[in-house]
């Protein structure tokens, strides 16, 4: 009964409604459009399966795992590359304010920073946007994150902000300005695990030779049941994507298809 609850959200809610409108539509034109037919039913069913978190974590798995946290961090700074925020929003740091809230895998970003700062007392550098303005305030990952990180105990003086980057490219570009001025060159990097491996290559592109310190894992190893990692869902479409940008965006460094 519980499957069938969840087959009837699957394909009455988006993404999978798109998917069951698509099939319909083939259905309605088999009698007089075949070719037409068997073309949106194809397109129906892949679009389907690329909902799915079975493509999903297919696609995501080879990516997390290109890279395993250290046991024991030996770098001798803390970068974390920034992921999504809201603007103009209440934080735990100062809820009265709306100056910002992160999203889940940003917050996890700064949680695994505020942990590694306690174990190994580096300056953190701490890079996103992109940079926005409105309301008189300024809002940006790492001006959120950089006030997150205060509220949990890390001094002021250790907290270097680069708030303009908007791409892992620019990330590794901009704060390989601050390493350098601090020399530093050995960084700690943490960032979502998918993300890693494109990361790397940007900054080794800038000559920093990072310790990849993944965090934020979405594919699970323990296989979801069939009978459900089948069903469209906008968490399998998530992670589909996700999958498809980073192997995109591995194939455009490796091409030197930069900016």
């Amino acid at each position: 009964m519980l499957w069938a609850v969840k087959l009837a959200e699957s394909l009455a809610l988006p993404p999978g409604l798109f998917a069951t409108l698509t099939l319909v539509l083939a259905i309605l034109l088999a009698r007089h459009r075949r070719g037409f037919a068997i073309a949106f039913a194809a397109v129906s069913l892949a679009f389907a399966a690329a909902c799915t978190q079975a493509v999903g974590n297919w696609l995501l798995i080879p990516l997390e795992r290109a890279y395993a946290p250290p046991a024991r961090p030996t770098g001798d700074a803390i970068v974390v590359l920034g992921a999504g925020f809201s603007a103009a929003t209440p934080d735990f740091a100062d809820p009265a304010l709306d100056t910002g809230t992160l999203y889940g895998d940003s917050g996890e970003r700064v949680l695994a920073a505020a942990a590694l700062y306690r174990e190994l007392h580096l300056p953190i550098v701490l890079s996103g946007g992109p940079l926005i303005r409105a309301n008189g305030k300024s809002y940006a990952f790492a001006l959120i994150a950089a006030r997150d990180l205060a509220a949990l105990g890390v001094p002021q003086r250790d907290l270097y902000v680069d708030a303009t980057s908007r791409t892992t490219e620019e990330n590794a570009e901009h704060t390989a300005v601050i390493l350098r001025r601090l020399h530093r060159l050995h960084p700690v990097l943490v960032a979502s695990a998918a993300q890693m491996a494109r990361a790397v290559m940007d900054f080794r592109r800038v000559g920093m030779a990072v310790e990849p310190y993944p965090v934020g894992y979405v594919a699970s190893s323990v296989p979801t049941p069939l009978a459900y990692a089948w069903l469209p869902s906008q968490a399998g479409l998530d992670e589909t994507c996700t999958a498809l940008h980073e192997d995109l965006g591995i194939l455009a460094a490796r091409l030197h298809l930069h900016g």
